[in-house]
């Protein structure tokens, strides 16, 4: 039985490729152009991403700390409105991307910087504040093509299920994510 449905399998597969072959000759022989299905990800590359008004990147660094932690994040300057941040060690080479009161069931994000596309798994846990979960997101390199891209940059596409965010620095946004790589691998 397992033998005969994989022949069934197998035969409607090679008929189905030959009807799709067979369209496609049909439309050429009729001057028909078929349009080359377009990568969803260079799609996403390619897009210039825009400003979000009022947003941009800040870098901090607790001087109080022995091992300097620093934070980036994309805020709204003098709130509490931060969409993303990024944290480091001062030469920890290693960074970690955070969410603040995010989807209490996030694992997971996509970040695109140029021509870098980085998928990071994470974990939420809960917080004293029932509404406001944190993410933190599995650890990133410091010395990364992506980081290096998004220092370059300036600016980072982040996708969180099928919703893609910009999040793209003034000139001392991007100075400030340039900053904060360098910290995060100083030594």
């Amino acid at each position: 039985m397992k033998r005969h449905s994989f022949v069934v399998l197998a035969a409607v597969l090679a008929a189905a490729c030959n009807v799709a072959d067979n369209n496609a000759a049909a439309q050429a022989s009729q001057g028909v152009d078929r349009p080359a299905p377009a990568p969803a990800v260079k799609e996403e590359r390619a897009r210039k991403p825009s400003r979000s008004a009022g947003y941009d990147w800040s870098f901090r660094i607790d001087e109080e700390v022995r091992s300097r932690p620093a934070i980036l994040a994309y805020e709204r300057s003098n709130t509490d409105d931060q969409r993303l941040n990024f944290t480091c060690e001062e030469g920890g080479a290693r960074v970690f991307a955070g969410i603040a009161g995010g989807p209490a069931n996030l694992r997971g994000m996509t970040l695109v910087s140029g021509d870098q596309k980085l998928q990071l798994g994470g974990k939420t846990e809960q917080t004293e504040i029932p509404e406001m979960p944190s993410f933190t997101s599995d650890e990133i390199p410091g010395d990364s093509l992506f980081l290096k891209a998004f220092a370059a940059n300036g600016w980072v596409i982040v996708t969180i299920g099928d919703a893609p965010v910009d999040m793209v620095g003034s000139s001392s946004g991007t100075k400030a994510i340039s900053d904060f790589v360098a910290h995060c691998n100083a030594g």
